[in-house]
């Protein structure tokens, strides 16, 4: 590669230039890669000048950095999504397998202030499970804007109403009412107590749970939740069989329990076929069928930000599969 590793510590690794590399030679001579336990000893180091860029571990850190005078951000959109897991196999909640409360759920949602409020707005709103940044994404999918007259339709049409005047729906004895968990992680409890506050104004009881974020991966791995907010982590390959085909609704990682026939036989399909314009065919029909059968409830696509000392020049950012992604065009930065 353009660098190699030179040297390796527990908490650096330095890279140089490599002096036999065939492509474009890189301004810098030295690449250092310093790990840091905690967030205030890695500013204390920015400001003395010992390092020159690096990613803010949360909003809050985020926030902190706009004022610093010589410091500049960059942002791009990252592989992921963030996501409301409905559970559809548990009983407890046989409202998640009717499509029409699907569809209502997410209608009711204005994912705009969601992003907005808890996410200071370092995302963009998600039609699907198929990151806009992946040659497999389409845009031509049904989308649901914030619509709650729609919302209380399809909720009212499936038979869910208050029938004892308590403003919470209910039908055949039991009431339109779940818990919604989601990580202790500031943002997360926000953006779940605004989802909850939304819901409510359609007659939706949601109960906000917060737990850290080991016990909430543990939950939704255990298929242990009614509905749980997450924030998915995606790889650069687009393949959703992994994450929604029926087989993997028990051990897998389709942890929404969705189990769909045509869906089931694009994927399957999608796996088979060595065609590119075929496979990609295949994936913008999943992501239709997924579009309609809102088996989960997409919110955002995240937004990743790389803080930059101004003294390093040329530096870009283009849509990021991987974190190391920012590192894409190196050859041109300078100090």
């Amino acid at each position: 590669g353009m660098l190699m590793v030179d040297s390796l510590t527990q908490d650096q690794v330095v890279l140089t230039a490599n002096p036999n590399y065939w492509g474009t030679k890189p301004f810098l001579d030295q690449l250092e890669f310093w790990f840091y336990a905690d967030w205030e000893g890695l500013l204390e180091d920015y400001r003395q000048g010992v390092v020159h860029g690096f990613h803010p571990p949360t909003l809050e850190a985020q926030a902190s950095l706009l004022e610093i005078p010589d410091l500049q951000l960059f942002s791009a959109r990252s592989a992921g999504y963030g996501i409301i897991y409905l559970n559809l196999q548990q009983d407890d909640v046989p409202f998640f397998q009717e499509r029409e409360v699907r569809q209502g759920l997410l209608y009711s949602l204005d994912r705009q202030t969601l992003i907005d409020e808890a996410l200071a707005g370092q995302g963009i709103i998600a039609d699907g499970p198929i990151s806009p940044i992946s040659w497999a994404y389409t845009p031509s999918v049904r989308k649901y804007g914030y619509d709650p007259e729609r919302s209380i339709g399809l909720l009212d049409a499936s038979g869910w109403l208050d029938s004892d005047a308590d403003r919470i729906r209910d039908k055949e004895e039991q009431e339109l009412s779940f818990a919604l968990l989601t990580s202790d992680d500031p943002s997360m409890v926000r953006m779940a107590e605004e989802i909850a506050r939304q819901w409510r104004e359609v007659g939706v009881d949601a109960e906000v749970r917060s737990v850290p974020s080991e016990r909430l991966a543990s939950s939704v791995r255990d298929r242990s939740f009614d509905a749980a907010l997450i924030e998915v982590g995606l790889t650069s390959d687009p393949d959703p069989y992994p994450l929604w085909h029926s087989t993997q609704a028990e051990s897998g990682q389709n942890f929404a329990g969705f189990a769909h026939e045509a869906a089931d036989l694009v994927m399957e399909e999608a796996r088979f076929t060595a065609d590119p314009g075929e496979r990609t065919e295949l994936y913008h029909q999943f992501q239709q069928i997924f579009a309609e059968e809102v088996p989960s409830l997409p919110l955002y696509y995240p937004i990743y930000t790389y803080a930059v000392d101004t003294q390093v020049r040329e530096v870009q950012l283009s849509p990021l599969l991987y974190a190391s992604d920012r590192f894409r065009n190196i050859s041109a930065w300078y100090i």
